[in-house]
């Protein structure tokens, strides 16, 4: 379970999110896991007072430079975060203090990150190319759709309109299925 440590540490790491209710991406910053179809679905919606953190490493690399000029250009800089790496404690602490996980992966074989956040209590949000997405959607712990723009944008948009009593019983699902 989460310490103070987990949770100091995460927020030294990405100190924009104290307080504030978000989604976390935590993988690779590649084209296969689909981030850019992520960053432009949020950037579509309206996530309310939701912030996203999209951390792992990659933001360094021409797509990460192209992810985060997407996100500059469109004036979002406040609510889509790349602290790049988290690891250890952080990285605990990040999934504890999220809403959701979310994975729009194009192609995984099982999905590690998406299982830590189940045994952190955390619905996740996957695409149908996440090996596990059937186990996932049997459970009733998170929701699944293609791998598509529209595919993400539906992803983010349920998780919004679902009420606190489905979240409620998704983040009890989410441990048990683990």
């Amino acid at each position: 379970d989460q310490t103070r440590e987990m949770k100091e540490a995460f927020y030294k790491a990405v100190p924009q999110v104290k307080n504030r209710d978000f989604i976390l991406f935590l993988g690779r910053i590649h084209p296969k896991k689909g981030v850019d179809n992520l960053v432009r679905a949020f950037s579509e919606i309206d996530a309310g007072d939701l912030s996203l953190v999209v951390a792992g490493p990659g933001a360094d690399t021409e797509y990460g430079k192209e992810l985060k000029a997407y996100v500059s250009d469109k004036s979002l800089d406040d609510k889509i975060l790349f602290p790049g790496m988290l690891e250890g404690a952080s990285k605990w602490g990040a999934f504890y203090e999220s809403q959701v996980f979310i994975l729009p992966s194009h192609q995984e074989n099982f999905g590690i990150a998406v299982a830590e956040a189940m045994a952190c209590k955390k619905p996740v949000l996957i695409s149908d190319k996440v090996n596990i997405w059937r186990e996932i959607s049997a459970t009733k712990c998170g929701y699944v759709k293609p791998d598509t723009l529209e595919g993400t944008k539906e992803l983010l948009e349920d998780w919004v309109c679902t009420s606190d009593g489905v979240k409620a019983e998704m983040i009890k699902n989410a441990r048990s299925a683990f």
